[in-house]
């Protein structure tokens, strides 16, 4: 078919010339991918990505913490037991 920079037509081909065939498309998406190519669209894009890597560090972080805390409360678990445990020792010495 003619392109945008050629401006002279096509030669005619016979049909059984084509080699491919059209299995589908998805209506509309031409106009998704010309919006995006602006640059409104492309700040759009990128503000998307930002937000997204945020959020991944936002969860991430949440998790660290979490697991943060579970690690400090078994290190004041081990503790009050070390603490019980010495105090035993203590008693039976007497």
């Amino acid at each position: 078919t003619q392109g945008d920079a050629n401006s002279t037509s096509d030669p005619v081909f016979e049909k059984s010339a084509v080699k491919g065939t059209v299995i589908g498309w998805v209506p509309r998406v031409g106009i998704l991918v010309n919006a995006l190519k602006t640059p409104v669209g492309m700040i759009l894009v990128l503000v998307c990505a930002l937000l997204m890597i945020e959020l991944s560090f936002q969860k991430q972080k949440e998790k660290d913490e979490k697991e943060l805390e579970a690690i400090k409360e078994e290190i004041r678990r081990l503790r009050s037991e070390g603490e019980d445990q010495s105090e035993g020792m203590k008693m039976r010495r007497k």
